[in-house]
């Protein structure tokens, strides 16, 4: 289970791609499994959890981790736990805009709420007060006759007082 409070890493596809286009995918899967131990506990992977993690690549994954170790994408600590540089600095960077996003809403509900009853009604005002419920007030209308075919309230045009003439008669058109 994640300690950290953060729900959210930056990560980089293109980075992500561009470094693991040599590895293979079982490499990549232990490079990922590892940066996820670092990203969401915010420390070296220990050797007891890489042991629990890597447990159905017994030699095959001590030679993954050796590789790994060799190209340079983790680092192993005096005490044999592996992390990667860039996994620990985003889940610090994560952590610390979690905590300054979380500051500021705590500031921002005291501003507003103080030391009110914060278990009131959610739609109260800032004193705890409720606020009334939204009514629907409907009012009725006459009904409004219709203008005459042709005024300029209605919009359309007034009816000609002839019908016009056709462009040729049937008789001569040639068409």
């Amino acid at each position: 289970m994640s300690t950290a409070k953060h729900s959210y890493i930056k990560f980089y596809l293109t980075d992500w791609i561009a470094g693991t286009a040599r590895l293979t995918r079982l490499q990549r899967s232990v490079y990922f499994e590892i940066c996820l131990y670092n990203w969401d506990k915010g420390s070296p992977m220990p050797k007891a959890e890489q042991q629990l993690a890597f447990a159905d690549l017994p030699e095959t994954g001590k030679a993954i981790i050796e590789t790994l170790l060799q190209l340079g994408k983790i680092n192993r600590t005096k005490g044999g736990s592996l992390y990667n540089d860039r996994a620990v600095i985003e889940e610090r960077s994560s952590r610390d805009r979690w905590e300054i996003a979380h500051s500021s809403g705590k500031k921002g509900a005291e501003k507003r709420w103080g030391n009110k009853d914060l278990d009131s009604h959610p739609n109260g005002v800032p004193n705890g007060v409720p606020v009334a419920t939204r009514t629907r007030t409907t009012t009725i209308s006459k009904k409004k006759e219709k203008e005459p075919v042709g005024s300029k309230k209605n919009g359309q045009q007034p009816p000609l007082p002839f019908k016009p003439p056709m462009a040729c008669d049937i008789t001569f058109c040639l068409w």
